[in-house]
């Protein structure tokens, strides 16, 4: 009989490691769309390297330390030797779903960058939570990321992050409603504008997606309330299927 978990046989192990793949599979949403590259020999570091997209040429020379996120747990000496390790399973899968959630708000975090790091951040906020080489002060997510401070965002200008996008409330005030499709079509504009071509990934809180009682209830393929799948951005031109965008949205909600 096993005593410790280094006695595990192989087949255990790798159940365990199936069960939370599995898990933080099914919760994480940026690596849905954002895949980082194979790493090989365990590396601890990674090239920092920025962009400039007036002189397109990539900055090299400095390193950035991977970001560690994990949530321990106990087991007692009989769970430790029980047979299949169920216990120690089922408590790895509930902390996988929390890392998962955890690597989603590190990634995201909040568009206010002065906003104090854990602390604005609930789920990264939980002292049994670790994060690992985080660095608050440099670090501050895509939304914070796509909010520069004042001076530091420009639509016309290439090398800088775009202007932040206002969207105001529909006019029942329930939800935005057209005022999101409207807002994508003018994201899509300010990258084409950049030179940033397809493809693109569109995160939005879930308060975004309420529909109105009145209509259809089909899942994320609802046709909108309009009646009208289709719509076309009146700077660029383009057009886009909203019963496909609907789709293929995934969520973020801030506030988390």
């Amino acid at each position: 009989m096993s005593t410790s978990p280094s006695d595990w046989p192989p087949e255990v192990w790798a159940a365990i490691n199936e069960a939370v793949t599995k898990e933080v599979g099914k919760v994480r949403t940026g690596q849905k769309v954002i895949s980082p590259p194979p790493a090989t020999d365990n590396p601890d570091s990674i090239p920092d390297e920025v962009i400039d997209f007036t002189n397109m040429t990539i900055r090299e020379g400095d390193k950035k330390q991977f970001v560690t996120i994990y949530r321990e747990f106990s087991l007692s000496d009989n769970q430790a030797v029980e047979k299949d390790q169920h216990t120690c399973k089922t408590l790895a899968r509930m902390a996988a779903k929390e890392v998962a959630l955890a690597e989603d708000a590190y990634l995201f975090q909040v568009s206010d960058r002065q906003a104090p790091r854990p602390g604005a951040i609930p789920v990264l906020s939980n002292p049994q939570l670790h994060v690992d080489n985080w660095r608050p002060e440099r670090d501050f997510g895509l939304l914070g990321e796509a909010n520069p401070p004042e001076g530091q965002s420009s639509d016309g200008d290439p090398s800088k992050v775009a202007q932040p996008i206002v969207v105001e409330l529909a006019d029942d005030k329930h939800g935005y409603g057209d005022n999101t499709f409207a807002a994508v079509a003018n994201g899509i504009a300010k990258l084409v504008s950049k030179g940033q071509a397809p493809d693109y990934a569109l995160f939005l809180p879930r308060r975004c997606m309420r529909i109105p009682s009145s209509a259809p209830r089909r899942g994320l393929a609802t046709q909108p309330p309009t009646g009208s799948s289709r719509s076309s951005c009146k700077e660029c031109g383009a057009s886009v299927s909203y019963r496909r965008m609907r789709a293929s949205w995934w969520h973020w909600e801030e506030s988390q």
